[in-house]
C-alpha cells in the first residue's frame, strides 16, 4: 500500500513540476482585439518526450495536442528581444488537436492529390489514389513539390495550431523571471492567451 501511495504521489509531483498553472485566459480575434477575459485556472503540461501538450482548464474537457515540430527563440542563458523591447526566450510548437487527426490527414491527402495531378497530368485519378495509399508520393513529385507538401503538412494545414511558450525577463541583459505566457494561435489568426 505504501508503494502504491508513493508511486501516485511521485506521479502527481512529476505532473505538477512539468506543468505550469495559469489563472487567466484571454481570447483574441484575428485583429488582435481582446474579445473575452476569464479568471479560470488552467494546468498546461508540455511533454516533449511523448510529443504531447495537455491543456486542462477547470470545469472543461482536457485538450491534447500532438507536436509535429518546434522552434527555439533564445534560451534562459541567452535571452533575446522577442518583440518591441520584451526580452526573454520562447518555444513555438506546431501541433494538431488529437481529435483532429483524421481531418488533418484528409487535408494532407487533398494537397498531395493536387500536387500529384499538377506534376503528373497523364496519371488517372485511380493511379493517384493508389500512389497516396501506397505512401509513395515522394517518388512521384519533384523535390520542390515534395517540400511544399511537407511545409503544408506541418505549418499550413488548417488544422495546425501554433502554440507558444514564452518566458519574459525583467532585464534585457540577463535572465530574471518576470512572466510566463502560453498561447494557442488558430489558422484564422485568432488566439487564446493563458497568463499567470
Amino acid at each position: 500500500m505504501k508503494k502504491v501511495l508513493f508511486t501516485l504521489l511521485l506521479g502527481f509531483v512529476t505532473v505538477v513540476c512539468n506543468g505550469q498553472i495559469y489563472s487567466k485566459i484571454e481570447h483574441y480575434d484575428k485583429f488582435d482585439d481582446c474579445t473575452r477575459k476569464e479568471n479560470i485556472k488552467t494546468l498546461i503540461n508540455i511533454d516533449e518526450d511523448d510529443g504531447i501538450i495537455t491543456v486542462e482548464t477547470k470545469g472543461r474537457k482536457i485538450v491534447e495536442y500532438l507536436i509535429f515540430t518546434s522552434e527555439d527563440f533564445g534560451k534562459e542563458d541567452s535571452i533575446i528581444n522577442l518583440v518591441n523591447g520584451i526580452y526573454g526566450y520562447q518555444k513555438n510548437y506546431y501541433c494538431i488537436e488529437l481529435k483532429d487527426t483524421a481531418n488533418w490527414r484528409n487535408e494532407n491527402r487533398k494537397k498531395a492529390k493536387e500536387l500529384l495531378t499538377e506534376t503528373n497530368p497523364n496519371f488517372s485519378d485511380e493511379r493517384i489514389e493508389n500512389i497516396i495509399k501506397e505512401d509513395s508520393v515522394a517518388s512521384h513529385l519533384t523535390f520542390g513539390d515534395y517540400i511544399d507538401l511537407m511545409v503544408f503538412c506541418k505549418y499550413e494545414n488548417k488544422y495546425i495550431k501554433e502554440i507558444v511558450d514564452r518566458h519574459v525577463s525583467w532585464f534585457d541583459f540577463k535572465w530574471d523571471y518576470r512572466d510566463r505566457l502560453f498561447w494557442i494561435k488558430y489558422s484564422d489568426g485568432s488566439r487564446i492567451i493563458y497568463r499567470n
